[in-house]
């Protein structure tokens, strides 16, 4: 079920189309607002309060046409507004305008690739998507092959990163041409 027909549906107050938007993007947005105010409790309000936004205001987003990119905009400016105060409060933060900006976008793409990323690894064999997210988080095949043979190990690792390589490659253009 696509982004669109779940936001016409929570704009007709259907509840159930909320919960599935939010349980589809919840750690992803979590991760957004965290990047901004690096604190994961304010990250998870933050996100918490747009959402519940969303529900109130629903029937006021009428030209909305991609539900995801509107609530990332809102976590966005929600983030940056808990920044400044606490800059109000301390002098700990000294990003100008402009460097949010780019830091936002850049954070975004880092954020939607890594979606799209464990996505594709999730579509993967059981067997091999683990060696691939153990791979991902540092170790070595002689690591990895502890109830494995290494020589396997390598041939699961190949296979794999070679279907991410043809699951992944249409996305990447389409990341590319929504940030261009």
């Amino acid at each position: 079920m696509g982004n669109d027909f779940l936001f016409t549906r929570i704009k007709q107050g259907d509840e159930k189309a909320l919960e599935k938007f939010t349980k589809e993007n919840y750690l992803f947005f979590c991760a957004l607002a965290n990047r901004y105010v690096n604190d994961v409790q304010e990250a998870e309000d933050i996100v918490q309060e747009v959402l519940i936004r969303l529900w109130e205001n629903r029937r006021h987003y009428q030209d909305i046409t991609c539900l995801r990119s509107f609530v990332y905009t809102m976590i966005r400016n929600q983030s940056l507004n808990l920044i400044r105060n606490r800059k109000r409060s301390s002098q700990h933060f000294h990003l100008l305008p402009e460097e949010e900006e780019n830091n936002f976008f850049n954070i975004l793409v880092e954020e939607e690739s890594n979606r799209l990323l464990f996505n594709a690894i999730n579509t993967l064999a059981p067997q091999s998507a683990a060696i691939i997210q153990l791979s991902l988080q540092g170790l070595k095949n002689e690591e990895i092959a502890r109830e494995l043979s290494e020589n396997t190990v390598k041939v699961l690792k190949y296979r794999s990163l070679k279907k991410l390589r043809q699951l992944l490659h249409h996305r990447i253009f389409n990341i590319l041409a929504f940030y261009i």
